[in-house]
Protein backbone atom coordinates (compact mmCIF):
# COMPACT_ATOMS: atom_id res chain seq x y z
CA UNK A 1 0.00 0.00 0.00
CA UNK A 2 1.39 3.40 -1.00
CA UNK A 3 1.82 6.13 1.58
CA UNK A 4 -0.26 9.19 0.90
CA UNK A 5 1.41 12.53 1.41
CA UNK A 6 0.24 16.07 1.07
CA UNK A 7 2.08 19.30 0.51
CA UNK A 8 3.26 21.09 3.65
CA UNK A 9 1.38 24.30 4.38
CA UNK A 10 2.96 26.50 7.07
CA UNK A 11 -0.30 28.47 7.38
CA UNK A 12 -1.87 25.49 9.17
CA UNK A 13 0.55 25.95 12.08
CA UNK A 14 0.51 29.75 12.42
CA UNK A 15 -2.18 29.93 15.05
CA UNK A 16 -0.94 32.53 17.57
CA UNK A 17 1.14 35.70 17.72
CA UNK A 18 4.18 34.02 19.31
CA UNK A 19 4.41 31.38 16.58
CA UNK A 20 3.81 34.01 13.90
CA UNK A 21 6.49 36.29 15.34
CA UNK A 22 9.04 33.46 15.49
CA UNK A 23 8.19 32.38 11.92
CA UNK A 24 8.55 35.92 10.58
CA UNK A 25 11.78 36.46 12.55
CA UNK A 26 13.29 33.37 10.94
CA UNK A 27 12.28 34.72 7.54
CA UNK A 28 13.79 38.14 8.34
CA UNK A 29 17.07 36.42 9.21
CA UNK A 30 17.36 35.27 5.59
CA UNK A 31 19.22 37.58 3.21
CA UNK A 32 16.57 37.18 0.51
CA UNK A 33 13.68 39.65 1.02
CA UNK A 34 11.36 37.34 -0.92
CA UNK A 35 11.65 34.77 1.88
CA UNK A 36 10.10 37.34 4.23
CA UNK A 37 7.32 38.16 1.76
CA UNK A 38 6.53 34.46 1.32
CA UNK A 39 6.38 34.06 5.12
CA UNK A 40 4.05 37.08 5.40
CA UNK A 41 1.89 35.52 2.68
CA UNK A 42 1.66 32.31 4.74
CA UNK A 43 0.58 34.31 7.79
CA UNK A 44 -1.97 36.27 5.74
CA UNK A 45 -3.45 32.99 4.51
CA UNK A 46 -3.52 31.66 8.09
CA UNK A 47 -5.36 34.78 9.28
CA UNK A 48 -7.65 35.12 6.23
CA UNK A 49 -7.02 37.47 3.35
CA UNK A 50 -10.33 39.27 3.94
CA UNK A 51 -9.66 39.88 7.63
CA UNK A 52 -6.07 41.08 7.06
CA UNK A 53 -7.21 43.32 4.22
CA UNK A 54 -9.81 44.93 6.48
CA UNK A 55 -7.51 45.20 9.53
CA UNK A 56 -4.61 46.66 7.55
CA UNK A 57 -6.68 49.05 5.45
CA UNK A 58 -5.21 47.57 2.27
CA UNK A 59 -7.56 46.47 -0.49
CA UNK A 60 -7.39 42.78 -1.36
CA UNK A 61 -5.69 43.50 -4.67
CA UNK A 62 -3.12 45.75 -2.99
CA UNK A 63 -2.54 43.09 -0.36
CA UNK A 64 -1.90 40.43 -3.01
CA UNK A 65 0.56 42.75 -4.76
CA UNK A 66 2.29 43.61 -1.48
CA UNK A 67 3.01 40.02 -0.49
CA UNK A 68 4.00 38.81 -3.95
CA UNK A 69 7.69 37.82 -4.18
CA UNK A 70 9.64 40.51 -6.00
CA UNK A 71 7.43 43.33 -4.76
CA UNK A 72 9.11 46.06 -2.78
CA UNK A 73 6.52 47.30 -0.29
CA UNK A 74 7.23 50.50 1.60
CA UNK A 75 7.97 50.60 5.30
CA UNK A 76 4.56 52.09 6.17
CA UNK A 77 2.80 49.31 4.25
CA UNK A 78 4.86 46.61 5.97
CA UNK A 79 4.20 48.02 9.44
CA UNK A 80 0.45 48.31 8.76
CA UNK A 81 0.37 44.77 7.48
CA UNK A 82 2.36 43.38 10.41
CA UNK A 83 0.11 45.27 12.83
CA UNK A 84 -2.91 43.62 11.24
CA UNK A 85 -1.16 40.27 11.78
CA UNK A 86 -0.63 41.00 15.48
CA UNK A 87 3.13 41.51 15.36
CA UNK A 88 5.56 44.41 14.96
CA UNK A 89 9.12 44.94 13.82
CA UNK A 90 11.72 45.30 16.54
CA UNK A 91 15.43 46.09 16.39
CA UNK A 92 17.71 43.63 18.18
CA UNK A 93 21.50 43.48 18.36
CA UNK A 94 22.99 41.64 15.43
CA UNK A 95 25.41 39.92 17.75
CA UNK A 96 25.59 39.37 21.45
CA UNK A 97 28.15 41.03 23.62
CA UNK A 98 30.92 39.11 25.34
CA UNK A 99 30.89 39.55 29.13
CA UNK A 100 33.73 41.74 30.39
CA UNK A 101 35.01 38.79 32.45
CA UNK A 102 35.63 36.79 29.26
CA UNK A 103 37.29 39.74 27.55
CA UNK A 104 39.56 40.24 30.56
CA UNK A 105 40.49 36.55 30.65
CA UNK A 106 41.10 36.47 26.88
CA UNK A 107 43.66 39.27 27.14
CA UNK A 108 45.38 37.75 30.17
CA UNK A 109 43.70 39.31 33.22
CA UNK A 110 42.44 37.05 35.99
CA UNK A 111 41.24 40.01 38.04
CA UNK A 112 38.35 41.80 36.31
CA UNK A 113 38.74 44.88 38.52
CA UNK A 114 42.35 45.30 37.37
CA UNK A 115 41.28 44.90 33.75
CA UNK A 116 38.59 47.56 34.20
CA UNK A 117 41.11 50.01 35.72
CA UNK A 118 43.62 49.50 32.91
CA UNK A 119 40.86 49.64 30.30
CA UNK A 120 39.69 52.98 31.71
CA UNK A 121 43.25 54.31 31.85
CA UNK A 122 43.83 53.46 28.17
CA UNK A 123 40.44 54.42 26.75
CA UNK A 124 39.25 57.09 29.14
CA UNK A 125 36.03 55.20 29.80
CA UNK A 126 34.81 52.09 31.58
CA UNK A 127 34.04 48.93 29.58
CA UNK A 128 30.32 49.63 30.12
CA UNK A 129 30.68 53.20 28.79
CA UNK A 130 32.70 51.88 25.85
CA UNK A 131 29.99 49.30 25.11
CA UNK A 132 27.29 51.99 25.23
CA UNK A 133 29.22 54.21 22.86
CA UNK A 134 30.62 51.69 20.38
CA UNK A 135 28.50 48.54 20.74
CA UNK A 136 29.29 45.05 22.03
CA UNK A 137 32.74 44.23 23.34
CA UNK A 138 34.49 41.73 21.12
CA UNK A 139 37.91 40.15 21.13
CA UNK A 140 39.89 38.51 18.34
CA UNK A 141 40.19 35.30 20.31
CA UNK A 142 38.98 31.92 18.95
CA UNK A 143 37.59 30.52 22.19
CA UNK A 144 35.28 33.52 22.55
CA UNK A 145 33.67 32.87 19.16
CA UNK A 146 31.17 30.38 20.58
CA UNK A 147 27.44 29.86 20.43
CA UNK A 148 27.13 33.01 22.53
CA UNK A 149 27.26 34.96 19.29
CA UNK A 150 30.60 36.68 19.83
CA UNK A 151 32.61 37.74 16.83
CA UNK A 152 35.97 36.06 16.25
CA UNK A 153 37.31 39.15 14.50
CA UNK A 154 37.72 42.58 16.06
CA UNK A 155 35.25 45.12 14.76
CA UNK A 156 36.04 48.05 17.03
CA UNK A 157 36.07 51.66 15.95
CA UNK A 158 38.71 53.38 18.02
CA UNK A 159 39.83 52.60 21.52
CA UNK A 160 42.87 50.79 22.82
CA UNK A 161 41.63 47.23 22.41
CA UNK A 162 40.91 46.98 18.71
Amino acid sequence: MATKTRQFDAAEYLDNEEVIAAYLQDALDDDDPDVFLLAVADVVRARSMTRVSKDSGLGRESLYKTIRPGSRPGFATVTRLLGALGVKLAAVPARKSVPVQKVAAAVGYEDVASFRQIFKRHTGMTPADYRSRFGPLTVAHPELATAEGASAAPERRGGAFG
